[in-house]
């Protein structure tokens, strides 16, 4: 509802807007890795290598569960999904 305030008299509208924004940068910041990790990725396989990393992997996952815990490692796990191409 709009004027709603939450501890603090923060308008629980505006805040969720400010979220709203949040997640449309972190859905562009994804996008833009996707194409970069499709540039890193082609290198490799040009020349007969792997596509996937896995020691590299396992610093991804362990950059996002250091911070986040469990839910950071399944993050890390649908990000690299996602950035696989």
């Amino acid at each position: 509802m709009p004027g709603e305030t939450v501890d603090g008299g923060f308008d629980v509208l505006q805040l969720r807007r400010r979220i709203d924004g949040i997640d449309q940068s972190i859905i562009d910041l994804i996008r833009t890795c996707k194409e970069i990790s499709r540039q890193v990725q082609r290198t490799p396989t040009d020349v007969g290598g792997p596509r996937v990393e896995p020691v590299r992997e396992a610093e991804i996952t362990n950059n996002y569960h250091v911070p986040f815990g469990d839910a950071g490692s399944a993050l890390a796990a649908a990000l690299l999904r996602i950035c696989w191409g």
